[in-house]
Formats: C-alpha cells, structure tokens, sequence
C-alpha cells in the first residue's frame, strides 16, 4: 500500500524531497567554509618561524606580526567552534572536546606569544619617541 498524501494540494513527497535537498545544499556549503586544521597548522607553524623570540625588530614588522596573530587567533576560534560542534557527532563526546580544547590550547599559546612580543616592541618604541620628543624639548636653543 502506497499512499501520497495531499496538503494543500501540494505533494507531500515533493515538500520532503525539496526540504532535504536544501539541507543538503547547506551541509556542503558548511564543509566547503569548514577551516582545515592541516592547514591552520600549517600557517601557525609558518608564523612561529617567521617571528621567532626576539625576531621583530621594526615597528612594521610588529605591527604585521600583530595583524596575522589576530587573523590566526580568529581562525584557531572559528575552527575550534567547528571542532566543538563536529565533537558531539562522536560516541566519546567529552574526550573529542578535551582533545579539541588541547590542541587550542598549544596552537593559541604561538599566537599569544607573538602578540606579546609584537605589543611590548609598539610600547619600547612609543616610549623611546616620546623619549626623544622630551629631549628635543629640553634642549636649550643657542643663540
């Protein structure tokens, strides 16, 4: 016994099959916009590298060690809530978090330290221009 049932003069099996095929629609967009750890990894480690301790030694140079630390942080947080919701999927819910919240915890701590860095180069330099502004003030003129 096959039956359709009518609602509203609309197929019922035509209502259901559009329904999931939005859902469907949507879950590949989410993985396509899906941040890969790999990949996130990868750009941490390419960070850490590229401003090693002690290693930025311009105002320029904090001021893009600063910028790409705060898109890395963003991302770390973007992929960590991915992770969280990806987690509640498994059978060990509570060990996938943990695991989730471990790696975070590592990756975050490069991001900080550059960030760090990057801030108390910006201060030693803005105290050494206001150094050298109270200096030239201070001079007494020759006349």
């Amino acid at each position: 016994m096959n039956k359709t049932y009518q609602w509203h003069g609309v197929n019922t099996v035509l209502v259901l099959l559009a329904l999931s095929t939005g859902f469907i629609c949507q879950s590949l967009q989410a993985q396509e916009d899906k941040i890969e750890l790999a990949v996130l990894q990868k750009k941490i480690a390419e960070l850490d590298v590229r401003f090693a301790t002690t290693s930025i030694q311009t105002g320029v140079q904090a001021e893009l060690a600063l910028n790409e630390s705060e898109i890395g942080q963003e991302q770390l947080r973007l992929w960590y809530l991915q992770a969280e919701n990806d987690c509640y999927d498994k059978f060990f819910v509570t060990s996938c978090i943990n695991d989730s919240k471990l790696l975070r915890r590592k990756l975050f701590a490069v991001l900080q330290r550059i960030s760090v860095e990057a801030k108390a180069f910006q201060r030693k330099e803005h105290i050494d221009q206001i150094d050298a502004d109270l200096q030239i003030k201070n001079t007494p003129v020759a006349q």
